[in-house]
């Protein structure tokens, strides 16, 4: 420890000596590294984020037993799931699109092939960026995976564009509630608020359409039943 102590104030100055003997080079170097930095700051186009936040209620049945109670729980954790795959899944998406008429836009690909270039570098920026959103999110929250595979009717270009969509879609649910954020990257902040609306809008219908099939296949069903013991 002495032999340190007696060492440390030569090594120290002559750190300071050294450093500025190169005061020019470091000095070149940390203006160049502002320099950088500061093109890119200004020159990045940003990326905003539009979030929106549901609450999924169940229909819950009737609880008699102990038995029913534990199913019901497990009934619930199954309905979150699959709820918060719908919102992922490009049926959804696909709903969303064709909402709004997005196919042409010239964020979505539409226009010239400049159009079309600067989309695929924003397309790329914009999922790397939600992406890694959606990693950070995945930390607090636990968003499931959804498997996103073309539908047999999907152009490519198609495919592209909702590929592009669900991209930039992040699904977070949060822990303990019946509360879902969902979030849409865009450079146009308009857009990505009537997007994430709009995907909103359509998941709730979606659900309305679903409940109304299945009463009517219900009803329709009682129907035919009814008239055969009618004949009877």
């Amino acid at each position: 420890a002495e032999h340190y102590l007696k060492r440390s104030p030569i090594s120290l100055v002559g750190n300071v000596k050294t450093i500025y003997r190169h005061r020019w080079i470091a000095l070149t170097t940390a203006v160049v590294v502002f320099l950088v930095v500061a093109v890119q700051t200004f020159t990045a186009t940003p990326i905003y984020q539009a979030r929106v936040q549901l609450l999924l209620e169940p229909e819950n049945p009737n609880v008699v037993s102990f038995k029913q109670v534990i199913d019901q729980e497990q009934w619930s954790e199954e309905y979150y799931r699959t709820q918060f795959t719908i919102l992922q899944s490009r049926v959804l998406a696909r709903r969303t699109i064709n909402s709004l008429k997005l196919w042409d836009h010239a964020e979505f690909g539409g226009g010239n092939a400049q159009k079309k270039t600067s989309f695929s570098v924003m397309g790329t920026v914009s999922g790397v960026t939600a992406g890694a959103m959606g990693w950070v999110t995945s930390l607090f929250a636990s968003a499931p995976e959804v498997a996103s595979t073309p539908a047999a009717d999907e152009t490519a270009a198609q495919s592209g564009l909702i590929d592009a969509f669900l991209g930039r879609l992040t699904v977070s649910p949060i822990r303990n509630s019946r509360l879902v954020n969902i979030e849409f990257a865009s450079p146009n902040p308009a857009m990505a608020a009537t997007i994430i609306n709009t995907l909103a809008q359509q998941y709730i219908e979606q659900n309305l359409e679903y409940k109304f099939l299945s009463s009517k296949e219900a009803s329709d069903w009682l129907g035919q039943q009814l008239a055969v013991e009618r004949k009877k």
